[in-house]
């Protein structure tokens, strides 16, 4: 099944993309097969896609939140991949995103690196913030909104993974 993609905004400027992969049987009954032009025979399988809605993925990233801050910015040791494993799902975040984050945030020094990972790509991610004027009672409220582009970090091959059982 392919994975849906969100982003997470760590700063301000700063974002990382994030996999979520449902695992879950995707077929209805036993396959049936087809003939076309007599010759082939075909096998199809009735298939379907996941897709998981904004508030479920708020909740995941929510109940993630403290272990993701503790892991990016506070834990020590960034030896190998970190897994975290909560309740009904797993999250994976690769060494070389938790070391080039630190390193852009200025919280470890390129004396534990061997190269400074080159994480940036050449990807924005805009960011829509609906903003209200308020007015006089007489004219209607209107509402203006305001684009921020915001840096994004990382790659789609080198993301945060969460794998939901």
């Amino acid at each position: 099944m392919p994975p849906q993609i969100i982003f997470l905004q760590i700063t301000d400027n700063i974002s990382t993309p994030i996999k979520v992969f449902v695992r879950r049987s995707t077929t209805n009954g036993k396959p049936s097969s087809l003939s076309i032009n007599q010759k082939s025979l075909i096998t199809l399988k009735n298939k379907y896609h996941i897709k998981l809605s904004k508030n479920y993925l708020d909740n995941i990233i929510e109940d993630l939140k403290e272990d993701l801050e503790d892991i990016l910015f506070h834990k020590n040791d960034v030896y190998s991949n970190i897994e975290v494993n909560k309740k009904g799902y797993k999250c994976i975040i690769p060494q070389s995103l938790i070391i080039g984050i630190r390193i852009e945030l200025d919280l470890m020094n390129m004396e534990y690196v061997e190269k400074k990972p080159n994480n940036y790509n050449n990807l924005d991610l805009l960011i829509k913030e609906k903003m209200f004027i308020e007015q006089e009672e007489e004219e209607e409220e209107k509402s203006k909104v305001k684009l921020i582009s915001c840096k994004v970090f990382g790659d789609l091959s080198n993301c945060i993974k969460i794998y939901i059982e």
